[in-house]
């Protein structure tokens, strides 16, 4: 490039800063946003596995229903492909912690494997000590140097699986395993892990590792997330799974033969201890069987004393005298205790009638409420009319202040045209009589330029200096003296033209007054109307106060009665109370007469005594009967204390061997479960919210960049067709059509490539960052974030932007250089005027302003940039307006998942394998439990399910009754809402899995669940969000499979959705041995919103940059509007428009093109959300798709205050316009 070109370069940027930097910012944007987010996938999943391999997260975990030993690990180790094994333990306790009680999880720290990161405090020095779960410090209020108390949960002894039952805390931190929040379920407590707990290994006391951690040789040196990973671990997840069968049978035997040698000696213990207790008892039996022949002996002998006895009868008669006397005493006790009875029988009726008393007050308080609420509610339409009235009072004056102002104004705007009229007729006569017609002049000037034009091409033509030529030289002094009077022809012509047309403007403004008048006239008599109603409305509310007032006088004389009620009533309970003290008074006496009895009764024994004391032999053969009894009764007792002692020991003794036995019997095979990190839920989470970047990154930024890019090919293609006149210049002075165009080229390139490098650094550094930090606040694991250049994402981006506005600058550039330097000197002809549409509507024509006019004229003759200025408009409004789509649609799906679609509380899973007496134990137990509502048992099984070549794994979901579920769930198409009763016959399938198979309702699916498969015609399309399900009855399955369902889980509803309650519930069902676990659907609603909360973080820096790009584009629009009228403005400003005149001449433009913009964008929105959405959505989710029209307003605002916000700016450009540029020559 030549030297004065260069320099001419440089001024072109310093001239045209403004637009060299609009050009860069956009370009830095969409660089930005687009390089940023494609790139946030790649830097969210370089970050994780920077982290995964400085704490040296497994490869693969093995986990056993047996547990592990040595030579399990041992086989593992020699496994081609595996670095290293190292066995783990945990287990599931629970802690008291204030009035909550947490299940923690304890896990035994790893040497080399799954390391932890500290966050405070140190690792642990012995088995007594242990590092929290940062959650443990931030939620459950741990603190370092609290000392936690742990129990086991379940019928086993803490001891069996850990040594100690109180732990020191000494630090808190995170280990690779648990990324997010979630600690998943658990068997005991409420059914869900709150925190982890790490302690040293030697604190578990178990004989067998209960999981085993595998390193795979390569695998920390590959990309986690690539193919060479899986390529490198999924040979050695199979070769574990192809030794599973081997050791899984060796451990079974191991544990059977174990079994089997505890029950042998048990049994033999319990025989040795069942045959000691027999043996006593023997002995005891024949000690008995002695005494009793000792006693009949006797008894032969006592016939002798008969005698005696007969002495005693009348002692005996004398106690039968007061027995009697007795009973008496006790018929008159039940008698008065009979009465009391009566008495409160009444005393219960009385209050019956009270209470049904206070129920007819309390119905007639509420009644006199709602009169109240009805008054009041009268009252506020009152005064709302009231104060509707005084608003329309005050519009009427301001339409009346408007009408005299209007008025005003015309009066003396009619003034003014009749001066301007005659000064302007002065003027005209003026120059009529000096120098003729104006019309003449100007064409008689036009014939003498003409005759001047073709007289210079002929002295050309022949070589002749015009200078030379006397004939031009006098012509040329015609030419100068007649072009003075044209021109002052042509400024008259135009006057009279203005004239015209403010004579006309003053007819119309007489017109729209003379309309105005009249309805003024009636805004009048519409408030004195208005008035008389409010009037009529207030006599009727004074009216309504008495009559309340009225009733709660009467609600008052009830309540005195009925408080006089219950004074008596008090009365009579008090009187009852005495009765009831006294009759309990007489009871000692009663108690002291029957004493008395008993006292005679036992000096009648004495008695006998006496008479026995006489026989003296037979008194010593009682007596030694009597002594070998107590010894024998002391035998005995000894015997009963021994067995009872015995006893429970003996019970629990057989509970055991039978527990062993049966456990013996059900013992299995045990299974291995190999798992590699995918089945890892918080990984695997942390993976899908990454894709979900992946998606979005597909389509947003794509669409943002293309608006980006279409404004800035608009902005070098304007460049280029304005400076016309310099590159016709550039061409006359001799420089190549290549060197001009390298010019404008190199402006565009410097502009783009320079905002494109910023963008791209600054995007993929500060974007991919922002939204990490936004996952941070569910993924805690991370200590650091990763954003390195992404070449390729950077590469694109810029190739891309250079494509845009180079190509744009070229063509531009090809196309003016076309031109001979002659036609590029002059400006290009203006278009032919051409009638607009409107202005064949000529009542609507007429009836506009000269400045409307103008305005319409202005937007529809010029299509290009009105087709432009619509589409960057549109296009940044349906940004924004996507940004907040996506935040409705992710907002909303939680909440109509689990709150209009299930509307059960609470799941409760049941072990199949559990007897058919504790499944119905669990379902009585959870019918009858406090605040429970509805319970509903049912079945859901994983099934996969078949349409041609479209697979998809789903939940088969059979409720046991389907008439209860309206209760638990509800089945109804998303787009018309209309609701369906549970499907007897065929099946309901969620809308996502219907789309993924490609089926509609009548199409049949095939089910496979277990080898076994079915053909089910779809009866229903519903809506649902989460997951994949198939409805079907329990008819429909016993048809479809032959066998009855079996029904694994049972949906609660209650009352109480407290969390306090919710662990309370789930406390009392985990006690039951066949729930293995319970979850709440406030903890999955919780759980989805958590993980898309960071994806609406996201979403703002969407919704931001878009506003940004929003502002840019329509400052660069307004620029080269202004840029590109400027004569025409300044023109303006020379016919007498005022600055805020003119600016309002393009404010009007502005604003109709924002307005037809916005509508434009919403459809474009719309459009643009529903691709996004689909390409966002993950298989198991699927987003709403409504936008909310609160966000259609939203953006609708802030594409305005944006607007507002650049016309404010361009004000400045406005004011700097000079008039003198309307009088220059245009060539």
């Amino acid at each position: 490039m030549k030297s004065a070109l260069k320099k001419d370069f440089f001024r072109e940027i310093r001239r045209n800063s403004g637009r060299f930097i609009s050009i860069l910012f956009i370009v830095l944007l969409g660089a930005a946003f687009y390089a940023g987010i494609r790139s946030a996938n790649y830097d969210m999943k370089y970050s994780a596995d920077h982290y995964y391999d400085q704490t040296r997260l497994m490869d693969i975990r093995v986990v056993s229903t047996l547990g592990l030993t040595e030579a399990d690990l041992e086989d593992m180790r020699q496994v081609e492909g595996v670095e290293s094994v190292v066995g783990g333990y945990t287990q599931d306790v629970l802690c008291e912690n204030g009035d909550a009680e947490n299940v923690l999880q304890m896990i035994a720290l790893t040497e080399g494997v799954n390391q932890v990161t500290l966050t405070e405090g140190r690792m642990p020095e012995n088995a007594r000590e242990c590092v929290v779960d940062t959650a443990a410090i931030t939620e459950l209020g741990y603190e370092i140097g609290d000392t936690i108390t742990v129990q086991s949960g379940t019928e086993d002894d803490l001891s069996d699986s850990l040594r100690y039952d109180t732990y020191t805390i000494v630090g808190s931190g995170s280990i690779p395993y648990y990324l997010d929040l979630t600690r998943g379920s658990s068997s005991i407590g409420h059914g869900t892990q709150d925190a982890f707990v790490l302690v040293e290994a030697d604190a578990f006391s178990l004989d067998v590792y209960t999981e085993a951690y595998v390193q795979v040789e390569g695998a920390r040196e590959a990309f986690s997330y690539s193919d060479a990973y899986e390529d490198l671990v999924d040979p050695v997840r199979e070769r574990l799974e192809e030794i599973a069968d081997a050791a899984c049978q060796r451990r079974y035997e191991e544990v059977r033969q174990d079994a089997e040698a505890e029950l042998s000696d048990a049994r033999a213990q319990l025989s040795d201890a069942e045959t000691e207790l027999s043996d006593a008892a023997q002995e005891i039996a024949d000690g008995w069987a002695e005494l009793s022949d000792a006693e009949q002996l006797l008894r032969a002998r006592e016939q002798e004393l008969h005698a005696g006895e007969a002495e005693l009868s009348g002692g005996e008669q004398e106690l039968s005298d007061a027995r009697a006397q007795l009973a008496e005493g006790e018929a008159q006790y039940r008698d008065g205790e009979a009465a009391l009875h009566e008495n409160q029988a009444l005393l219960d009726a009385t209050r019956a009638q009270l209470e049904e008393g206070k129920t007819v007050l309390e119905a007639g308080e509420a009644e006199l409420s709602r009169s109240a609420a009805e008054l009041e509610s009268a009252r506020t339409r009152y005064e709302e009319g009231l104060a509707q009235y005084e608003q329309g009072q005050a519009a009427y004056e301001e339409q009346r202040a408007r009408y005299e102002a209007g008025l005003q104004a015309y009066e003396q705007g009619a003034e003014e045209y009749a001066a301007r009229e005659e000064e302007f007729r002065a003027g005209w006569d003026a120059f009529v009589s000096t120098v003729g017609e104006p019309r003449e002049v100007v064409w008689q000037f036009e014939e003498l330029d003409a005759r001047k034009t073709q007289m210079e091409e002929e002295l050309a033509a022949a070589g002749t200096d015009p200078a030379d030529s006397p004939e031009y030289q006098q012509l040329l002094v015609q030419w100068n003296l007649l072009k003075t009077a044209a021109d002052t022809a042509q400024q008259l012509l135009d006057g009279q033209a203005e004239l015209a047309a403010a004579g006309t403007q003053l007819e119309e403004t007489r017109a729209q007054l003379a309309a105005a008048e009249p309805v003024l006239e009636a805004a009048a008599a519409e408030l004195e109307s208005s008035r008389a109603q409010l009037a009529d409305a207030e006599a009727q509310i004074t009216a309504g106060e008495a009559e309340l007032a009225a009733g709660q006088q009467e609600l008052a004389a009830r309540r005195a009665q009925l408080s006089d009620a219950e004074t008596q009533l008090a009365a009579g309970e008090a009187e009852l109370a005495a009765g009831w003290q006294e009759l309990t008074a007489r009871q000692p006496e009663l108690e002291e007469a029957r004493a008395q009895i008993a006292e005679g009764e036992a000096e009648l024994e004495e008695a006998r005594a006496q008479i026995e004391e006489g026989r003296s032999q037979i008194q010593e053969g009682w007596q030694q009967i009597e002594e070998n009894r107590r010894t024998l009764t002391d035998a005995e007792a000894e015997y009963e204390n021994a067995r009872r002692e015995a006893e429970p020991e003996l019970a629990d003794a057989r509970g055991q061997i039978a527990d062993g036995e049966e456990a013996l019997a059900q013992l299995e095979v045990p299974d291995w479960y190999v798992l590699d990190r995918s089945m890892i839920s918080s990984v695997a989470s942390f993976e899908q919210d990454a894709e979900r970047m992946k998606n979005l990154g597909e389509v947003f930024p794509v669409f943002f960049f293309l608006v980006a890019a279409l404004v800035s090919l608009t902005a070098m293609t304007r460049m280029v067709e304005e400076q016309r006149i310099q590159i016709g210049t550039l061409k006359a002075l001799g420089y190549r059509d290549s060197v001009i165009a390298l010019k404008y080229f190199s402006y565009a390139m410097l502009a783009t490539v320079t905002g494109a490098v910023l963008g791209i650094w600054i995007g993929e550094k500060a974007l991919p960052y922002i939204i990490m930090d936004a996952y941070g606040m569910m993924y805690t694991g991370f200590s650091e974030y990763f954003t390195p250049i992404n070449w390729d994402q950077g590469a694109l981006a810029l190739a891309a932007s250079a494509a845009s506005t180079g190509i744009a600058t070229l063509v531009a550039c090809i196309r003016e250089l076309r031109a001979k330097p002659a036609e590029l000197m002059r400006p290009e002809a203006p278009k032919n005027g051409k009638r607009i549409l409107l202005e064949r509507i000529r009542f609507i024509w007429k009836h506009l302003s000269f400045n409307r006019k103008s305005t319409f004229r202005n937007l529809f003759r010029y299509k290009k940039r009105f087709f432009m200025t619509i589409i960057g408009i549109g296009g940044c409004m349906a940004l924004m307006l996507v940004g907040f789509g996506l935040q409705d649609s992710i907002t909303a799906m939680a909440q109509r998942q689990y709150v209009d679609i299930f509307t059960y509380d609470a799941a409760v899973n049941l072990d199949s394998n559990a007897a058919a007496g504790e499944r119905r134990e669990l379902v009585e137990a959870a019918e009858s439990y406090e605040g429970v509502t509805a319970v509903m048992e049912l079945s859901l099984e994983s099934v996969e399910l078949q349409n041609g070549e479209n697979t998809m794994d789903a939940y088969l979901y059979v409720p046991e009754d389907t008439a209860m579920t309206a209760d638990f769930l509800t089945l109804k198409d998303r787009v018309s809402q209309e609701t369906y009763t549970y499907p007897e016959e065929g099946a309901a399938l969620s809308e996502k899995t219907a789309r993924m198979l490609g089926v509609s309702a009548g199409d049949t699916v095939t089910v496979d669940m277990d080898g076994k498969t079915a053909e089910i015609p779809v009866t229903e399309i519903v809506e649902n969000y989460v997951m994949h399900y198939m409805f079907i009855s329990p008819a429909q399955y016993e048809a479809s499979f032959g066998e009855e369902p079996v029904y694994n889980q049972l949906e609660i509803n209650y009352r109480d959705n407290s969390p306090a309650a919710e662990q309370r519930l789930g406390n009392a069902m985990m006690e039951y041995g066949a729930c293995t676990g319970i979850s709440f659907v406030t903890e999955l609603e919780q759980e989805i919103q958590d993980m898309l909360r960071s994806l609406n973080i996201v979403i703002y820096v969407l919704i931001l940059s878009a506003g940004l790009l929003a502002f840019v584009v329509l400052y660069n629009l307004n620029s080269i509007n202004i840029t590109e009228r400027r004569r025409e403005l300044a023109t303006l400003k020379v016919l007498g428009f005022y600055d805020m005149e003119v600016a309002m001449y393009v404010y009007r433009e502005n604003i109709i093109l924002t307005l037809i913009g916005i509508l434009a964008g919403a459809f474009m929105g719309m459009v643009l959300h529903r691709f996004t959405i689909q390409t966002v959505e993950v298989d198991m989710m699927m987003f709403g798709r409504q936008i909310g029209f609160f966000s259609y307003l939203l953006s609708g605002i802030i594409t305005v205050i944006f607007s507002v916000l650049v016309n404010l700016v361009m004000y400045r450009n406005l004011k700097k316009i000079d008039m003198i540029e309307s009088l220059k020559s245009v060539e």
